[in-house]
């Protein structure tokens, strides 16, 4: 995608599972996998760091993240999971925490536009965003915990951070998705609006934030997430870590075989 001679790098494993649509000064990132509620394959991990790395040099001011068909993402595809190899599964553990890192460093401001389900991954991506808006049918959930898995990919703290410790350590033992009336509720997105009225809701957004002074909002944003940013790189080591302990025991492959040939 080019504008004013810059080119937005798309790499190749990501490239089929995403569409990009420029509004103005707004970009819009849509997860284009419907058939799978928009789920990453192993292949594209290794490049959505670099995807949204390169945001940073999109002319664009606002991003809005949304997701194609019913779903907003469920993360990664656990389809192949049982094929990968050991050095494939430390691979995965390092992608993840580069690609919620490089997602908190985009320097322009990022919406959500949650559509539908936000799962593991999918819904690391939509609580990382500056703001989020769902559709009264979405839900929330992070299911790591049902596979013998350590929530290490960003979820534990986002949850943390935004719900507070007690309903996340709620919602991250047991597994339960989160309402969007609930996670508006308790902080955990911007605000919960009817389907109908989810476009028209974040166009406004996506409006009033252009409406700024460019300047000003960009490092206002910066400011915001500084702290944010620096703890959650050092606790997504610790936790990714744990993550991939997990991803190696008996226990994680008898449950992830049973998930995956109950699909």
């Amino acid at each position: 995608m080019n504008r004013g001679g810059r080119e937005l790098y798309v790499p190749d494993g990501v490239a089929p599972y995403i569409a990009l649509e420029r509004q103005g000064d707004c970009l819009v990132v849509t997860f284009n996998r419907p058939e799978k509620h928009n789920a990453f394959p192993d292949e594209a991990h290794d490049d959505l760091p670099l995807f949204f790395a390169s945001l940073a040099y999109d002319p664009s001011r606002v991003i809005v993240f949304t997701g194609a068909g019913r779903s907003f993402c469920a993360g990664g595809d656990i389809g192949g999971v049982l094929e990968r190899t050991e050095e494939q599964v430390i691979g995965i553990v390092q992608d993840a925490t580069r690609i919620v890192t490089r997602l908190l460093e985009v320097p322009q401001v990022t919406v959500a536009k949650v559509n539908g389900a936000a799962i593991g991954l999918g819904a690391v991506f939509a609580l990382a965003c500056d703001l989020a808006y769902a559709s009264s049918r979405a839900k929330f959930s992070d299911p790591h915990i049902d596979l013998g898995v350590v929530p290490g990919d960003g979820a534990g703290m986002l949850f943390m951070e935004l719900m507070g410790p007690m309903r996340a350590r709620e919602v991250l033992l047991t597994g339960r998705p989160v309402t969007a009336t609930e996670a508006a509720e308790g902080g955990l997105i911007t605000r919960v609006v009817e389907p109908e009225r989810l476009d028209e809701e974040v166009d406004a957004v996506v409006a009033s934030l252009l409406a700024k002074p460019p300047i000003a909002l960009r490092l206002t944003k910066q400011l915001l997430v500084a702290e944010l940013r620096g703890r959650f790189e050092t606790l997504m080591t610790m936790g990714m870590g744990q993550e991939g302990i997990t991803m190696q025991t008996s226990e994680y492959d008898g449950l992830i075989r049973r998930w995956v040939g109950g699909e």
